[in-house]
Parts: C-alpha cells; structure tokens; sequence
C-alpha cells in the first residue's frame, strides 16, 4: 500500500493533478518499469498504448531511407507518449533513455475515462497543454538559435528547476537533441566548463551560472 501511495503522489506531481484524481489513472493504468536502451516501440509499428512518463526519459528518434537519424523528442516526467485516442503506426523509434517508469494505458482508454470524469479530462487537457507548450518552446529554439544556442536551451531544460543534470548528458546524445554535430556539442561543452558557467563532477553537470547558461541560448 506504501508503494502504491508514493506512486499516486508522484502521478498527482508530474500530471499534475489532485490525489484522487491521481488514484483514478493509477487504477486504470498499468505500472511498467523499463531498462534504457530497450526499445518501447519501433518506427512503422502499429502503436496500441500511450504512456505517462512518471521518470527517467524518452527519445524518440526517426530513421529516413537512407538511415539518417532525427532525433523528434526527449520526453522527461508528466509527458505522455504514444497513440491516445487511435492506433496508427509508430512515427519514430520510442526508446528509454536511463532506467524509466512509465503508467502505461491501452489506446483509446483514456478517452473513454475522461468522458466519464470530468476531473480527469480536465487534468488531461491541462498536461497536454503543457505538453504542447514545451515542444513548442523546442521547435522555436531549432528554428531561430544558432547551433551552440541550442545546446545551451537543451542544457537549461534538462536542468529545469535544479541546478544539475544526472547523469550528465551523452554528447552524441545531446548533439541528435539539438540538432547539430557531436563536434559542436563537445566544443560548447567545454567553453561553458572553461567559462565556469558549467562544472563536470562524477554524478553529472552542475550549472554554475543558470542566467548566463539562458544568455548564451541565442
């Protein structure tokens, strides 16, 4: 009952929602424990669930004819991922980043529930508000920053509120998120550790300076 508690406390965080409602989706949910690097889904699979990630991360990343990668999406805790009302076929490779838990729910349940209480369509459409806003906000930054602005946008967001980022990010990981070379992606790291405005320790990255980190999204 304990670890049931903590989990419904941790689904009213990152939806966010009140306990009750939370209850109601861990109810219907199914709680699902995944090792990293233990694909979800596969690009071009019929996709018949849509998960909440409750933590760790998600990367979704999409493969052209000619095997060139792009990563879509880093899906961190209060995200949903997957088909929510209709199964279609996978758009990307849907892949956990570190060990990750995940509410999973079959598609087209959630609608269903929501029709029927109230509270949680409505701490539905407020998560995927939220949702929406933040890959917007990701869109904004490839489309107008330069390559080492992009770097410097992905390290805050990882960082959110804190001031750290465990572990510390791949650089090949972090270039596909941004969009750019890992050759590029090293350099803006350590002109940022050179800087100060960042220090590497054994658990990760701790942002020194946070203000000038968003200066330099630009």
């Amino acid at each position: 009952m304990q670890e049931a508690d903590s989990f419904d406390s941790l689904i009213s965080t990152v939806v966010p929602c009140d306990l009750d409602v939370a209850r109601m989706l861990s109810a219907h949910g199914r709680l699902r424990h995944c090792d990293a690097g233990v694909p979800l889904a596969r690009q071009g699979e019929i996709l018949t669930s849509v998960w909440l990630l409750l933590d760790g991360a998600i990367k979704l990343d999409a493969y052209s004819a000619s095997g060139r990668s792009s990563r879509l999406g880093l899906h961190s805790p209060g995200d949903w991922i997957g088909n929510y009302a209709k199964s279609v076929a996978c758009h990307a490779d849907i892949v956990p980043v570190g060990q990750t838990v995940l509410l999973s729910f079959t598609t087209g349940s959630l609608p269903d529930l929501a029709a029927r209480e109230p509270r949680i369509a409505v701490a539905l459409a407020l998560s995927f508000a939220r949702q929406l806003e933040h890959t917007l906000s990701r869109l904004d930054a490839r489309s107008t920053l330069t390559a080492p602005g992009r770097i410097c946008a992905e390290l805050t967001a990882r960082a959110g509120d804190g001031l750290s980022i465990n572990p510390a990010p791949v650089v090949t990981e972090l270039a596909l998120a941004a969009q750019t070379t890992r050759e590029t992606a090293s350099r803006t790291l350590t002109n940022l550790e050179r800087r100060g405005i960042i220090a590497r320790t054994a658990e990760g990255l701790i942002i020194q300076s946070p203000r000038m980190l968003r200066d330099m999204a630009v």
